[in-house]
């Protein structure tokens, strides 16, 4: 039977929704006060993570947190005035740092993001849009050796679920990418060629 529904926000998520619903029959209006495909679709730059396995909350957040707070382009930024509503929240994302539960999201984020590209194929082909889909892996570039090794749970993580991931020094990178800047002397390298496998 159709039904009648309204989705809220024209961007990626929004979109395959009603495009969904209305491939089962129904009708559906999209509400947004920007234009398709802004906010945060736009700030993603039209990127299908598939690697996109890691939370945010992973163990030994807390120790970090000072040293985001200090980066004037970090990506933490606590306007103190808010402290007291973002408390509850703070401890709730504390305890999904446990081990055990970072686990389970893992595991949850890598079914999700592993089988992103295959689930979008259909849409964009019926759109004649699939030449928009460049598949072109994921390069992740450090300037120290120690932010690299910072990263080195969180890339053995996606190496867990059969992402590959290669280690690139400055050499490797230049070779990849040659107009990246020389002061990016470590890396590591998703190939192209995991996208839209799953887990």
């Amino acid at each position: 039977m159709s039904e009648r529904f309204t989705v809220l926000g024209a961007g990626i998520i929004g979109v395959c929704t009603a495009l969904a619903l209305q491939r089962d029959g129904h009708q559906v209006t999209i509400i947004d006060r920007n234009e398709p495909g802004t906010g945060c679709s736009f700030g993603n730059a039209g990127i299908i993570h598939t690697g996109g396995c890691i939370p945010m909350a992973t163990p030994g957040i807390l120790k970090r947190v000072p040293k985001m707070l200090l980066d004037p382009e970090g990506a933490l930024v606590i306007r103190w005035r808010y402290l007291p509503r973002l408390l509850p929240w703070l401890f709730k994302m504390l305890a999904a740092a446990r081990p055990t539960r970072v686990e389970e999201i893992c595991r949850a984020l890598a079914h999700l993001s592993l089988q992103a590209r295959s689930a979008y194929l259909p849409l964009l082909s019926e759109a004649g849009a699939s030449a928009l889909l460049r598949p072109r892996g994921e390069l992740y570039v450090y300037r120290t050796k120690e932010a690299f090794d910072a990263e080195a749970w969180s890339m053995q993580v996606r190496r867990g679920f059969g992402i590959p991931v290669e280690d690139l020094d400055a050499n490797a990178i230049r070779d990849l990418k040659p107009a990246l800047s020389p002061n990016y002397q470590f890396a590591h390298y998703q190939p192209q060629r995991l996208y839209g496998e799953s887990v």
